[in-house]
């Protein structure tokens, strides 16, 4: 959508302006960057970046978005691996 070079609070403006209901982001800083209270946005923060344990885990993900309410942040926590290794990102 040509916002990845956007400010947190850009993005955060942008996505409200297009209509998303959702902000997913690894960033566990955010809800200490941002004032949301005036936010229709509501934020899941994914507890790990391990895209092994995210995708092993997808309930976890639903479970924070289904709980998600606009103005909050709501956090994801997975169980993890230790020493798994996501693997490198495929483009096929």
């Amino acid at each position: 959508m040509g916002w990845a070079t956007l400010s947190n609070t850009s993005l955060l403006d942008a996505a409200e302006r297009a209509g998303f209901e959702i902000f997913i982001t690894c960033d566990q800083n955010i809800a200490f960057q941002q004032n949301l209270t005036a936010r229709r946005i509501a934020i899941v923060v994914l507890m790990t970046n391990r895209w092994n344990d995210i995708r092993a885990q997808p309930q976890t993900v639903h479970r924070a978005i289904n709980n998600a309410k606009p103005g909050t942040v709501t956090t994801a926590r997975f169980i993890t691996h230790r020493g798994s290794r996501s693997p490198p990102d495929s483009k096929s």
